[in-house]
């Protein structure tokens, strides 16, 4: 699965352990849930496990609400004194509901308690500028046509973390991960 993959060697590009980065990730799609906290898994290897376990979903794309369950249930565990960015990784748009939030408005709450959003978005169904509304600046939004298209961007959004979090390869961050689209038997996601 191509996603996964993805979100693995983000993972691995932070390298988690218990005194170094630690990763939380948020899987959305009608609704959206925790998947994994910080700290869960002491290791890259653990979280990819984990990461390989990800169920299939499928159905809206509500990053509104994979924002607010950043913003409220994952972010008040991070490390205090450590950067925290937040890496949104969507294959479409948000879908229209009569009870969506804007993704600004959504996005507020993260930005407020100094967590860096980097939105990721994969394929022809993806709109820039939506993703801009949950970013800072136009830099924080990384758009690829395709997975091998993605991963050629890897070091350029690896980068981006770093300046964001300080200087790697000691890096330390909490990184929280989540997809606005669900795992497909054939593609990759958090």
């Amino acid at each position: 699965m191509k996603q996964k993959t993805f979100v693995k060697q983000v993972a691995k590009s932070f390298g988690l352990a218990p005194d170094h980065s630690q990763a939380a990730m948020v899987l959305s799609r009608n609704s959206s849930s925790v998947q994994a906290r910080f700290g869960q898994y002491a290791t890259t290897e653990e979280f990819t496990k984990a990461v390989d376990a990800l169920p299939y979903e499928e159905g809206q794309s509500r990053i509104e609400r994979a924002l607010d369950l950043a913003a409220t249930d994952i972010f008040p565990e991070a490390r205090a004194g450590v950067p925290k960015l937040a890496l949104l990784i969507t294959g479409g748009n948000q879908t229209p509901a009569a009870d969506a939030k804007d993704l600004r408005e959504a996005s507020e709450p993260l930005r407020k308690a100094g967590v860096r959003v980097l939105a990721v978005g994969i394929g022809s169904g993806v709109d820039r500028d939506e993703l801009r509304l949950v970013t800072e600046s136009d830099d924080d939004v990384v758009v690829a046509t395709d997975f091998p298209d993605l991963l050629l961007k890897m070091a350029n959004l690896t980068s981006r973390a770093c300046e964001l979090a300080g200087e790697c390869p000691e890096i330390k961050l909490d990184v929280a991960l989540w997809p606005g689209f669900g795992l497909c038997k054939t593609g990759l996601a958090t």
